[in-house]
């Protein structure tokens, strides 16, 4: 590493300040998707003149490689182009979209995904991804909920690290930056971006200082002590001013309390973006976000225009150009770059990693381990071939809906390099299952949208959504003389994979009219329905879910989505996946979640409502489902926990443990979660704050004991007037630990700490 800062200094005493400010510009020529109005322009010429210092969407690794050749030989001084990309989850092959894989609730499978993700990107000659999206989110409204790890921070947080960890290795001896299956990482949208207002996508956010700290700002910090190499700030406003030049967040707290030295690079035109928010004209946005430490200038190139004149009239310094400078060539030579840039861009490597069979054989394992059973009455799933055959002389499943036997939307939002063709259908998967011994039929039954304006804007990546011109009434019929032709029906619904993502935030959660007119005139074929809901957010099943026997919630799994879900369907694996949101009863009570604030008049147990009280008067306070929950083919029973403490220099330890118990006749996976609340303070504590989780494995009839920790520190809270000055501190007095298989169903006890 030494080596390296002195050859990054003798590069920067060699360089202009034109070349030094050329490394700050990251430039989009417009090959691949576009995430905004512009692509830029010129960019031959630029990268010649040493004007680009790093790319993405670029098309092709040939493209990548002439592009670095130019680099090398065409430039005055050769520094080598960085590639980044939106390596979201998974490359060409896709994975589970991160809100399911957070659903795992299982670190080492999200750190593993990470690693594939970067395994094949890098094979591809992708450097950097912009990813993980650590955004707390607590409204599904937003579409970007899809790309986060949901409600809670402590999940985001350690679903954070891992991740991080699995782009670029731990940095020490499971992988660096210099190996071929790694990458960079760039943590975004630091912060708050969760909590936009309205859930509408690029909208202000209104959040104090403490339920920043608190909730929003643990996920970046994990990222950061995991030594993520880059953070991107959101393109929103906090308290009304705009985080792409906001010195508190960017500077008080990130450069100067957490040290991060690492590149901050804007999201996409987002400095151009800071006149429309009000901050001046583009000389001043410029000067605001290097003055904010703001390294790089995605795609506006507001910085390559205007910061040289900056400079001379002396509204910025040559010295924060160095630094920001400096922070973009040490990236490089710790990605190896300057040693061997070609390295990474070798297509016999490429041709041999992406989409090898490692690769598609665990994809396949983490669909199945993040698809959440939600419902299960008289034990339909799973489903049993060698039953079926038993009572049926000619065994049969319908398999109906409008994603039956879909691939298009499979790899889910944000996919950009997927693989589409690759990608396995829900039909396809069981059709593989059950060869010849079981007969499928199909039906569509109803179309995702009817309105051909959604689905134009659904559509604007290409086509994934299609209407069908029949009569819903035609459409249904047909689908229920199907069901009845079969012994049992699988119903694939939900919503289009650009349904979410960004700029794809909804009012409306509840599943199509068309479907729930489906849904419920299925019931008339008399036979078991089995609900397999696609989908990037939390939906709104309210209206209909009684009309299904079991419910299977498999988000977007990516390419191995249908045989993933065949195994969780039949049985092959026993669904593990918990929520990482809860599911609302309606619009209406969003925001819900686990970690609410208590009320000065709160709601009796199991009390809908009462005059006076904090309530609806046409709703529960209650989610549909909570955070946590998810059902397996098993059954496990809770013990009531024991606590005990140890006191030492006045500080109280506590340790929580209890024993669990399969019941049931399956071996399966339990997560056991640990919550706390108190003890009295200053300010208001959430009813209960996820602090832990344990996954257990259990054979039937085994037990365990799991136990919890809970460290003096974890009962602290955050006081103080301004962002960039919080401070922890704690109180001592009666607090409460509950334990459960999920937010709502927990056992509490009292401990003093």
């Amino acid at each position: 590493m030494t080596k390296s800062i002195d050859d990054v200094e003798q590069l920067l005493s060699r360089m202009g300040l034109d070349e030094k400010i050329g490394q700050l510009n990251l430039v989009n020529p417009g090959g691949q998707v576009l995430t905004g109005a512009v692509a830029s322009v010129d960019v031959d010429r630029k990268i010649r003149e040493g004007r680009v210092g790093m790319m993405f969407g670029t098309a092709s690794l040939d493209q990548r490689r002439d592009i670095q050749s130019i680099c090398l030989s065409q430039t005055r001084l050769g520094i080598p182009m960085l590639f980044a990309s939106d390596v979201i989850h998974g490359y060409r092959t896709a994975l589970p979209l991160p809100i399911a894989l957070a659903c795992s609730w299982d670190t080492d499978l999200v750190r593993r995904a990470a690693h594939l993700s970067a395994t094949e990107a890098r094979a591809d000659g992708i450097d950097l991804t912009f990813a993980p999206m650590v955004d707390v989110t607590r409204d599904p409204r937003w579409g970007r909920v899809a790309e986060g790890f949901g409600e809670s921070s402590k999940l985001a947080s350690v679903m954070s690290a891992a991740m991080v960890e699995g782009f670029q290795g731990d940095q020490g001896n499971n992988g660096t930056l210099l190996d071929v299956d790694r990458m960079a990482a760039c943590v975004k949208h630091f912060a708050g971006y969760g909590a936009a207002d309205g859930g509408r996508e690029y909208a202000s956010v209104n959040l104090g200082p403490i339920e920043l700290h608190e909730t929003h700002l643990p996920p970046f910090k994990s990222a950061i002590e995991a030594g993520v190499k880059a953070l991107m700030p959101g393109f929103h406003a906090l308290d009304r001013i705009p985080v792409t030049a906001h010195p508190d967040l960017l500077v008080e707290v990130l450069r100067e309390a957490w040290r991060f030295d690492g590149l901050i690079i804007s999201d996409y035109t987002a400095i151009a973006e800071l006149i429309a928010h009000g901050l001046g004209d583009a000389s001043d946005v410029a000067a605001a976000a290097m003055k904010a430490t703001v390294d790089i200038d995605m795609v506006g190139e507001t910085y390559e225009q205007q910061l040289s004149q900056l400079v001379r009239d002396k509204r910025v310094s040559s010295e924060s150009i160095d630094m920001a400078c400096r922070r973009v060539l040490t990236l490089k030579y710790e990605l190896g770059l300057f040693e061997d840039p070609m390295r990474y861009l070798d297509p016999q490597r490429a041709k041999e990693t992406i989409g090898g069979s490692t690769i598609l054989r665990e994809a396949r394992e983490m669909v199945s381990r993040c698809c959440v059973l939600l419902r299960n009455e008289q034990n339909v799933l799973p489903l049993s071939i060698e039953k079926m055959n038993a009572q049926s002389t000619a065994p049969s499943i319908a398999i109906i809906g409008p994603l039956a036997d879909d691939r298009s939307n499979l790899p889910g939002t944000w996919s950009v390099s997927a693989d589409v063709d690759g990608c396995v259908s829900l039909h396809d998967g069981v059709r593989k299952w059950v060869g010849d011994d079981v007969r499928i039929e199909t039906a569509r039954g109803c179309n995702l949208t009817d309105s051909p304006q959604l689905a134009e804007r659904l559509n604007v990546f290409g086509e994934t959504v299609t209407i069908d011109e029949r009569p819903i009434d035609a459409m249904v019929d047909e689908a229920v003389q199907v069901a009845r032709s079969c012994d049992v029906v699988l119903l694939a619904i939900g919503e289009a994979k650009e349904h979410a993502g960004e700029c794809s935030s909804r009012t409306e959660l509840s599943l199509s009219q068309s479907t729930q007119t489906l849904a419920r005139r299925l019931r008339e074929a008399g036979r078991p329905i089995v609900w397999v809901v696609f989908s990037g957010r939390p939906l709104v099943l309210t209206e209909c879910i009684d009309q299904a026997d079991a419910v299977l919630y498999v988000w977007y799994g990516g390419s191995l989505s249908g045989p993933g879900i065949a195994d969780v369907i039949f049985g092959k694996t026993n669904p593990s996946g918990r929520l990482c949101m809860s599911l609302p009863r309606s619009v209406g009570q969003i925001p819900v979640h686990h970690d609410a604030l208590p009320t000065g008049r709160p709601l009796p147990k199991d009390v809908v409502f009462e005059k006076f009280k904090s309530c609806y008067l046409d709703e529960s306070n209650d989610p549909l489902f909570p955070f946590g929950f998810g059902l397996t083919y098993s059954s496990v029973a809770y013990d009531r926990p024991s606590v005990t403490t140890s006191v030492a220099d006045g500080d109280v330890t506590v340790f929580a443990e209890l024993v669990v118990t399969n019941t049931g006749e399956r071996s399966c996976e339990e997560v056991v979660q640990c919550y706390l609340h108190g003890p009295a303070a200053p300010v208001s504590r959430p009813v209960w704050k996820l602090h832990d989780f344990r996954r257990v494995t259990l054979r039937p009839g085994e037990s365990k004991t799991v136990r919890f920790q809970v460290d003096p520190e974890a009962w602290a809270f955050f006081a103080g007037r301004r962002i960039g000055e919080m401070r922890w501190e704690r109180c001592h007095g009666e607090a409460r630990i509950g334990i459960g298989p999920n937010a709502a169903e927990l056992v509490s006890t009292n401990v003093a700490v």
